[in-house]
């Protein structure tokens, strides 16, 4: 594992089961529209093509997601045996 090459992945390819209002209801605009959708949507900025930052990692972060992601490894490797 190296830090510069940590790839995120949002979505699992489904539409939503849970709106983000109160009360948790799902529109049906959004019952259209998978997460992954979403998510691409608002990486390229959709019809304006404004690209807002959607994921970004501050100082220390890298290391500190290939360290948990070790640990994992470990974890489930000493399982293993």
């Amino acid at each position: 594992m190296e830090k510069e090459l940590v790839t995120l992945h949002y979505g699992t390819n489904q539409p939503p089961t849970r709106g983000g209002s109160p009360t948790g209801l799902v529109s049906k605009q959004d019952e259209k529209r998978i997460d992954e959708q979403k998510a691409e949507y608002a990486q390229t900025g959709g019809k304006h093509g404004e690209k807002p930052p959607f994921y970004a990692t501050a100082e220390g972060d890298p290391e500190a997601i290939v360290e948990v992601c070790q640990e994992n490894v470990n974890d489930w490797i000493r399982s293993q045996n």
